[in-house]
Parts: structure tokens; C-alpha cells; sequence
């Protein structure tokens, strides 16, 4: 009776534990078995951007290859995008020939930078389908980021004899640009621009390449052109401004540049030029304003400084003509042309400064780079003049007065004034006023060195030295100091040598 008992006891308790495990296993395999509101929930997750509770559901779902990919997209658009290459990838294997597969794995694969896996993509959907033209573009554009541009060149072309456009004709232009084949891109970007006469980019790089060829009335024409049916362009307002600029049209230039300006264009291009323009047709004040916004957007752009320091000085505004003129000095290795004008700026913006001491400094230096005779006697007579009435250094002044005079002698030898009488010559009336107000200069010369020599003489003993050079000595000094009687004579003939 017990071994009974105990045996419907072990059959009822294994009845149960059998219904147990069916019931767990339906349970199981219902809760994987998709239903059409979880799929409308998760793509209404999907659709409202809350990618990472669709992903919650998706785990709750046994996944098949559509599933799968909405999966892939929501880690795509989480950033997430080993998870997403993974599950695509896997996908691809399986479905080779899914297109749509490869193109979702090019859109990962382009910014996670797997540029290799994406040219293969590419190469795939091809051999899938070798005349489509899409993905020959796609490819394309490809190889142009990668700067493949031979590649790239010859994959438009390629499309292009099927299908001639403007995008196509425009690319194939850009290629041969970076190639630096400058003819045929002129060519095909006027290809370009005719296809579409609203291609603003085709537009522009025509026009630049016209004025890097000095083709200048050409890119005004083709600027003008573009201009007349798009004035709001903002790239071709700078650049037709530039083209009157580079054809020295400056006061049509600095008109159409300060409309850039006015429309918000301060762009290096329009202050730049804009400056320059009004420097050229010396146009100071206007000018002084845009160089200065030029220079603080690129301070190592020496090309803006010189005309600003000159600006500066015109306007009065030393201190700045001084530092600005010294920074150019600093930051260029001029030429010896370049270093007589820096120089003679410098010393003309401390003469106006009142740093006499300085100015004679700097127009030293001019002396030192002076190329043309003329400018060489200019500076003497600023040289004499700075050292005769603001500094007192008269020995010093003597020197650099007959320099001076010596270059009026040349001048007037030049003009043909060889006679004391002009009557006598056969020169026109202008070349016997400009030889008269050259006599008339010497002879005012010739005044002030009287003066300055007998002052000199008061306090300075003069000794000539080699080929008629002057020595001052100041008597107090000269009287403590012995030379040999045949070293030293008043005789400007002689040659002197000083015995401490």
C-alpha cells in the first residue's frame, strides 16, 4: 500500500514538472515571435529618433535580415558604427548581390574613414552594374576627396560622353585644375558656365584664371557678365572689383570694392585692394582705414605695409608711420631699391617727428642703398638742412652742403649749362629757367657754407685731409695734439696724419 502511495506521489510530480517546461517553452518562443505592433512600434520609435529604445525591442525580437538592418541604422544614427559595419557586413556576405547592402555600407564607411572598403564598395556595385551611371559618379566623387584626380578625371570623362552636363563638365575642370593643367580647365569651366549660366563656381574660376593670365579685360568682361544676372554673389563681387583693379581701373575698382565692403565682405581680398586702390590714386585718408583692417587680419602681409606706413606719414601720424615702417624692415628681406625707400620713409617720418638724431640715422642708411644720382643729392641737401638748423652739428653740415652743391654743379653740366652767359647757348627757354634756378640754388648754398665755415673757424681748426677732405678739430683739442710739420699743411693738397 505505501510503495503505491509513493508511486502516484513521483507520477503526479513529474506530470507537473513536464507541464512546467511546456509552458516555459511557449512562453519563450512567443516572446521571440514578432508582431505587427512591435514592428509598427519600432519603426514609430525609429521615426521620432529614439533610436535607443528601438534598439530595446529589437533585442526582444528574433531578427531577421530586414530587422537586421533596422538595427544596423540605429546604431548608424548613435554613432555607434562598429556595431553597425558588423551587422552589415555579415549581411553583405550573405547577400552579395544586395545592393542596397553595399550602399548603407558606404555611407558608414566614407566618415569612419575605411576609404579603402569604400573604393571596394564602389568596385562592387560596378561589376553588379557596369553602365550605371550613378555609382560611376559616386566613384568618382570618391576618388576627388581621396585626390585621385587622374582617376577621377577619367571616370567623368567617361560618363560625360553620355551624358554631357554641367555638374560633369565642372568636375572634369576641377580635376584639371589640381593637376595643374591650367588650359583645359580654363576651357571646360566656360563650358561649364554656358551649360548653366547660374554656376557662380564655374564663373569665378574662369574669371580668376583670366586675371592669373592678365587676361584682365577679358575677366572684366566675364565678371560684368556674370554680374549682370547675379549681383548678389559675393565671390564675384570681389573678384570683378579685382579685375578693374588688375586692369588699373583704381577709382572703378575702389567703388565696386567699397560695395563688398558696405554688404559685409571685409574679406583679406577687399580691404587689401581697397587700400591699395586709394593709395595709388593717393586717396590718404581713404586709404589708411582698409590697409590697417588688412594688416591686423594678416600681420606677416608686408605687401600692406609699406603703403601704410607712407599713409601714416602723409596723414601726419608719425609715431605709427615709425613702427610700421620698422616692422617692414624686421619681417622682409628687401632689395636695395626697397631698403633707399624704407630708409628715406623712416628718416622722413622722424624729421616730421622731431627725432633729428634718429632721422640723420636712417637717411644714413638711405645714403648707404641710394641707386639713382638724383636721389643721392636729395638726400644730401635733407641730410645738411637736418644737421645745419636742428642739430647744430655744423662741421657735419659743411660736409653734406657740398656734397649737395656738387651734385647741383652736375645737374646744371647736364642741362648744358657749360657758359656763365645762357644767352649764348641755343637752349630752350624751359632748360635756361631750370639751369637759372639751379645757379640760383648753388648760390644760396654757397651763402650758408660762407657762414658755417667762418662759425667753424671760430671754434674748430680745419685740416685737409686725402683728395681736398676736411677735418675739424675743436681748437681745444687741436692744441694738445702734435703732428709732424711734413704730415700736416692748410694746403687742401696735402695729406695729414694726427700723432697722439
Amino acid at each position: 500500500m505505501k510503495k503505491l502511495f509513493v508511486f502516484l506521489c513521483l507520477l503526479v510530480i513529474s506530470i507537473s514538472f513536464s507541464f512546467a517546461q511546456d509552458t516555459l517553452t511557449v512562453e519563450n518562443s512567443v516572446s521571440h515571435v514578432e508582431s505587427p505592433d512591435s514592428l509598427a512600434l519600432i519603426d514609430n520609435y525609429m521615426q521620432l529618433y529614439q533610436y535607443r529604445k528601438a534598439l530595446g525591442l529589437l533585442e526582444t525580437i528574433r531578427p531577421d535580415k530586414a530587422l537586421l538592418e533596422k538595427k544596423a541604422l540605429c546604431h548608424a544614427n548613435l554613432y555607434e558604427y562598429p556595431q553597425a559595419i558588423e551587422i552589415l557586413e555579415k549581411l553583405s556576405k550573405q547577400n552579395p548581390k544586395d545592393i542596397s547592402l553595399k550602399l548603407k555600407l558606404i555611407s558608414i564607411y566614407e566618415p569612419t574613414q575605411k576609404y579603402s572598403k569604400t573604393l571596394n564598395c564602389y568596385n562592387e556595385l560596378l561589376e553588379l552594374d557596369p553602365t550605371n551611371d550613378y555609382y560611376k559618379i559616386q566613384r568618382a566623387n570618391f576618388l576627388y576627396t581621396r585626390e585621385n584626380y587622374a582617376e577621377s578625371l577619367a571616370q567623368y570623362k567617361n560618363v560625360c560622353d553620355s551624358c554631357d552636363n554641367n555638374f560633369l563638365v565642372k568636375r572634369q575642370a576641377m580635376c584639371l585644375e589640381k593637376l595643374n593643367d591650367t588650359k583645359a580647365a580654363k576651357y571646360l569651366y566656360a563650358r561649364a558656365w554656358d551649360l548653366d549660366t547660374t554656376d557662380g563656381y564655374s564663373a569665378t574660376s574662369l574669371v580668376k584664371f583670366l586675371i592669373k593670365d592678365r587676361q584682365y579685360d577679358l575677366a572684366v568682361f566675364a565678371s560684368d557678365r556674370y554680374m549682370k544676372f547675379d549681383s548678389t554673389y559675393m565671390p564675384m563681387n570681389s573678384l570683378n572689383a579685382f579685375a578693374y583693379y588688375c586692369s588699373d581701373s583704381f577709382n572703378e575698382a575702389a567703388r565696386r570694392f567699397q560695395k563688398c565692403l558696405e554688404r559685409g565682405d571685409s574679406s583679406l581680398l577687399v580691404v587689401r585692394t581697397l587700400g591699395y586702390a586709394h593709395f595709388f590714386m593717393e586717396r590718404d585718408s581713404l586709404a589708411n582705414y582698409p590697409l590697417e583692417l588688412a594688416y591686423r587680419k594678416d600681420t606677416a602681409d608686408i605687401k600692406v605695409l609699406y603703403p601704410l606706413a607712407q599713409t601714416c606719414a602723409n596723414l601726419h601720424d608719425y609715431p605709427r608711420a615709425i613702427l610700421y615702417y620698422k616692422e617692414l624692415m624686421k619681417i622682409k628681406v628687401p632689395t636695395e631699391e626697397e631698403l633707399y625707400g624704407y630708409y628715406k620713409g623712416l628718416a622722413e617720418a622722424y624729421l616730421n617727428n622731431k627725432d633729428y638724431k634718429l632721422a640723420v640715422g636712417e637717411l644714413h642708411k638711405a645714403l648707404q642703398h641710394v641707386i639713382e644720382y638724383q636721389d643721392k643729392v636729395e638726400l644730401s641737401k635733407k641730410m645738411a638742412h637736418c644737421l645745419d638748423y636742428n642739430l647744430n652739428e655744423y662741421p657735419q653740415a659743411i660736409h653734406h652742403y657740398e656734397a649737395y652743391r656738387s651734385g647741383l654743379m652736375s645737374r646744371e653740366i647736364t642741362l648744358g649749362g657749360v657758359e656763365d652767359d645762357l644767352t649764348t647757348l641755343n637752349l630752350p627757354k624751359e632748360t635756361i629757367e631750370k639751369i637759372e634756378a639751379v645757379r640760383a640754388e648753388m648760390a644760396e648754398v654757397d651763402k650758408r657754407l660762407e657762414y658755417l665755415t667762418d662759425t667753424v673757424s671760430k671754434n674748430y681748426k680745419i685740416i685737409y685731409g686725402d683728395k681736398g677732405s676736411k677735418i675739424f678739430i675743436p681748437k681745444a683739442i687741436s692744441d694738445s695734439i702734435k703732428a709732424p710739420s711734413d704730415s700736416v699743411s692748410s694746403s687742401p693738397d696735402s695729406q695729414i696724419k694726427i700723432v697722439k
